[in-house]
């Protein structure tokens, strides 16, 4: 089914209402979020309205270069570990890996960092900014592409159920999540993982998952 206005193909999967009370191990996936389900934007997509909404970041930082050593991106442990998971997962499935871009990296960073900040989860800003308006503003743009794709899953957790492999798990126990993040047609991708406070509660670990493709 396509959402009215858009060009967007509705999947089979969990919606956000579906899980947004299911306590600290909630998780979400979409490439904009409906309440019908989870969607796929295959061409750029005016912003959407919604209503949603941290601090801290992820101890223990390694470098890594998406493009030589021109262009460095610093990921945390967990983010690391997050992303290491999300490659074997694509091997195993003869998916091409994803390369880590800057823009889409800073934009999950932030993401995270912003729903702990507010004590919201969402694909949404806090002001509602679609997620895929979120990409462009951090400089994933769409112009001059003839292919402009993007998805996003997000996650968190306290403890133990905040590591990357809880989480990664449990995204992949989803057919919906599942799909979006072994997609072949992704080719880069941004890790954001900040720890902080959430809902009162300390010890939480919030994680964005940004998929793109661009293509002339």
């Amino acid at each position: 089914m396509r959402a009215r206005g858009t060009n967007r193909t509705v999947l089979p999967g969990l919606t956000t209402t579906s899980i947004a009370h299911s306590g600290p191990r909630l998780w979400a996936v979409c490439v904009v979020t409906l309440m019908a389900g989870v969607t796929l934007l295959a061409r750029p997509a005016p912003a959407a309205a919604g209503r949603i909404a941290g601090t801290g970041s992820d101890a223990g930082r390694t470098i890594r270069s998406s493009v030589g050593t021109r262009n460095l991106i610093v990921l945390g442990t967990s983010e690391r570990r997050m992303l290491d998971l999300i490659q074997r997962a694509r091997e195993r499935r003869g998916r091409a890996a994803v390369r880590l871009r800057g823009p889409l990296q800073r934009a999950a960073e932030a993401h995270s960092r912003d729903m702990l900040r507010r004590d919201y989860f969402s694909h949404y800003s806090y002001s509602g900014e679609s997620y895929d308006s979120r990409l462009r503003r951090f400089g994933y743009r769409s112009g001059g592409y003839a292919v402009w794709r993007t998805g996003e899953v997000i996650g968190w957790g306290r403890g133990t159920l905040g590591s990357p492999r809880a989480v990664f798990r449990r995204w992949m126990r989803s057919s919906g999540h599942r799909a979006v993040i072994v997609k072949a047609l992704w080719r880069d991708v941004g890790v954001g993982c900040v720890r902080g406070t959430y809902c009162g509660m300390s010890g939480v670990r919030m994680y964005t998952v940004d998929f793109g493709r661009r293509q002339r």
